[in-house]
């Protein structure tokens, strides 16, 4: 006889870049996307917090409301931090002349100076 009280498994698949991303689930470790047989995680059904992290990218965290015996599938490419190698730089400022204001362009509908 089955057991009324069994909670049904669930299935996370992460298909993540990188596959080196560190798995967080309500904040408790999980290991990394690729340690796991095909990238699927067990997950426990109800509300849950994932927080995916690598070293060099930004962190990126999903709620998720996940159902009993359900299979689940995310696909995230974790972007690289500003100051990761790869990362985008911030560009440089305009020069504002050194008193802090940058200057602005003419109105289009102003009289254009001769």
């Amino acid at each position: 006889m089955p057991d009324d009280d069994a909670v049904e498994q669930s299935y996370l698949e992460l298909k993540v870049d990188p596959a080196t991303a560190e798995i967080y689930i309500d904040d408790e470790y999980h290991g990394v996307v690729e340690g796991w047989r095909e990238q699927v995680v067990p997950i426990a059904p109800g509300y849950r917090r994932l927080e995916l992290r690598a070293q060099g990218y930004l962190p990126q965290r999903f709620d998720l409301d996940v159902n009993e015996d359900t299979w689940l599938t995310l696909r995230v490419k974790l972007e690289p931090a500003i100051d990761a190698p790869g990362g985008t730089q911030p560009s440089t400022p305009p020069d504002d002349g050194g008193d802090g204001y940058l200057p602005t362009p003419p109105h289009p509908s102003a009289p254009k100076g001769d």
